[in-house]
């Protein structure tokens, strides 16, 4: 269960810190361009992209790089496969988690797990934006950069805040895709993900997440 948490949270906290320049939208703006994310991560039937992983430790002043492939598919289909330095997959297919590490698989079901069902939720409305519309989970602010929209969450639930100060999201302003997040842990540790070569709605098969 704690390697397994770790994996979860490792997924979560990756993604990319504000730009100098960037400036603070008004009330308007800010309504404008989570309705325009919205509208966009609705459209989203699958979402595949290669992702670059970074993994800080602030005691250890250590910094884990890997690469890997990521497929979701709508509405709560998942796979996050790390392919180097090591081979570690991780499935999310509805109630049910698949942990292949090595040649170890592990399943859990997490259908009377209240707390692995809000992280699995976490995961997937991040990568899609869906979380900018949860208002009674966090608070929420938006910038702008050059080409990009940047969403700060400040989670208000208990038991988020035990375990992040805040989540970074950064989007395309064009595309309205996730494109970096970070995640920042209560720890002072974080995971910085960059997703690149992203496409949307493409076929995917349902054996990707068996």
């Amino acid at each position: 269960m704690f390697r397994l948490k770790s994996v979860f949270i490792a997924i979560v906290i990756s993604f990319v810190g504000l730009s100098a320049s960037a400036q603070r939208m008004t009330a308007q703006q800010k309504q404008q361009t989570i309705a325009a994310i919205t509208r966009a991560a609705k459209k989203i039937r699958t979402l595949q992209a290669d992702f670059s992983q970074v993994n800080r430790n602030s005691f250890f002043s250590e910094e884990k790089t890997s690469e890997g492939k990521m497929y979701f598919k709508s509405p709560s289909l998942l796979r996050w496969e790390i392919t180097d330095p090591v081979s570690n997959t991780l499935i999310v297919n509805k109630k049910q988690v698949i942990s292949r590490i090595g040649k170890h698989t592990s399943r859990l079901d997490i259908s009377e797990n209240r707390a692995m069902q809000n992280m699995m939720q976490l995961i997937v409305s991040s990568l899609s934006g869906q979380n900018l519309t949860s208002n009674s989970d966090f608070n929420i602010s938006m910038t702008a950069a050059k080409g990009q929209w940047i969403a700060t969450l400040s989670p208000k639930r208990k038991d988020m805040k035990q375990m992040f100060k805040s989540i970074i999201l950064t989007f395309n302003n064009k595309t309205r895709l996730v494109t970096q997040v970070k995640m920042n842990q209560t720890s002072g540790d974080n995971i910085i993900i960059n997703f690149r070569n992203i496409k949307t709605n493409k076929s995917l098969s349902n054996n990707l997440f068996k």
